[in-house]
């Protein structure tokens, strides 16, 4: 499965987080380090921090809804996985979780508004 968030195309400039300059706007996400191998943070955002996490599963297990607002499920390597379809202009993902599998690669934002 490959989708493009929107927000590529709305984001000119993304900064590695050793050099964006709002550090006080910097997210912790040390909690996806269980499951996932980090291999970039990057952020954007004038009117509030956008952080884009590249994560890689490397294990099985769950992160909690209450994390990111959306389940996420790493299930073993070789098994199918169920997700629902993003219709355009319509977010339904956050009804069911995320299955992916180990090895696979996930980009996922997270934003929040200074106003």
């Amino acid at each position: 499965m490959n989708r493009i968030c929107e927000l590529e195309d709305a984001v000119v400039e993304w900064y590695e987080e050793a050099y964006y300059q709002r550090r006080a706007d910097l997210y912790n996400i040390t909690f996806l380090q269980d499951c996932f191998d980090v291999k970039l943070v990057e952020y954007a955002g004038v009117d509030g921090a956008i952080c884009k996490a590249t994560l890689i599963a490397k294990k099985e297990g769950i992160v909690e809804k209450d994390k990111l607002g959306l389940e996420i499920r790493i299930n073993k390597q070789k098994s199918g996985v169920m997700n629902e379809i993003k219709r355009i202009g319509y977010l339904k993902d956050r009804e069911c979780p995320l299955e992916v599998r180990v090895g696979d690669t996930v980009i996922v934002y997270i934003s929040k508004s200074s106003a």
